[in-house]
């Protein structure tokens, strides 16, 4: 039960929709971080051996930010188990951090023409 219970709660959090368009949509980051934020995925809990495991269900097209939608959605589901609302804010602020940083040399500026 408390898997299931686990796993849903990542895919509503994970899942949620995308951010509505309110800045410029030809704007890399803004196309980028839509993408991101429209990254499905589903984390696993095993009671026996007590690791997690995450799955992408609804894919960005992009390996890189499939894989940071994982481990950000890892991350916070093992630091903020029991709490939606945290969790949904710690996905968040992972996925701000991930555009700074993937943003931060300029070499991904024509991310969102790919």
């Amino acid at each position: 039960m408390i898997p299931l219970l686990a796993l849903t709660l990542a895919q509503a959090v994970v899942a949620a929709p995308p951010v509505g368009a309110t800045g410029d949509e030809t704007d890399p980051i803004v196309v980028v971080g839509e993408r991101l934020r429209g990254v499905g995925v589903a984390i696993g809990f095993n009671l026996f051996t007590g690791k997690t495991n995450c799955r992408v269900t609804k894919s960005s097209g992009d390996e890189r930010l499939d894989t940071a939608a994982c481990e950000i959605a890892l991350g916070c589901a093992k630091q903020e188990r029991r709490n939606r609302d945290r969790t949904r804010a710690c996905v968040e602020a992972g996925y701000d951090a991930f555009l700074d940083d993937y943003f931060s040399d300029g070499s991904n500026l024509n991310a969102a023409n790919q």
